[in-house]
């Protein structure tokens, strides 16, 4: 984890706002599974630890994602931008699985395990929105470099 916030605190290229997202969403599935198992739900636990390592591996595809729109300029930058999109919307997606299995949990975990509960589902919302909004920044770039 120092690591990776060192790496996320350095100078470009390399993660970013993007990747903190999908650690966000990769963390807040590693909750619901912690909620759910300790609670007795095994197959929510199970669905949690797939959506986890659907979305760690997200951080590192962003990074990489963005690095080729640093790299490159014109028609290319665009391209990059979509790609880098490509990225972010799956962070959203995983964002929105970890969360509608974290929700109920909320209310049916065990004891203490609903914070935990809570703090996926807050976890998961908070990477979906910034997500959501370096889609928006990086369409608004696309469109500003082509002159739209």
């Amino acid at each position: 984890m120092a690591e990776f916030l060192d790496d996320l605190a350095a100078d470009p290229p390399g993660p970013a706002a993007g990747s903190a997202a999908a650690a966000a969403v990769a963390i807040a599935a590693a909750l619901t599974e912690l909620s759910a198992r300790r609670s007795g739900d095994d197959l929510t636990a199970t669905r949690a630890a797939a959506s986890r390592a659907r979305a760690l591996p997200l951080a590192e595809a962003d990074a990489r994602a963005y690095a080729d729109v640093l790299k490159s300029r014109g028609e290319a930058q665009r391209e990059a931008l979509e790609r880098a999109c490509d990225v972010l919307r799956q962070i959203t997606a995983a964002a929105d699985e970890v969360r509608v299995l974290a929700a109920p949990l909320v209310d049916t975990a065990k004891g203490a395990l609903r914070g935990e509960a809570f703090a996926a589902v807050e976890l998961a919302e908070a990477g979906r929105r910034v997500a959501d909004r370096l889609i928006l920044v990086n369409s608004d770039s696309a469109a500003i470099d082509s002159g739209s």
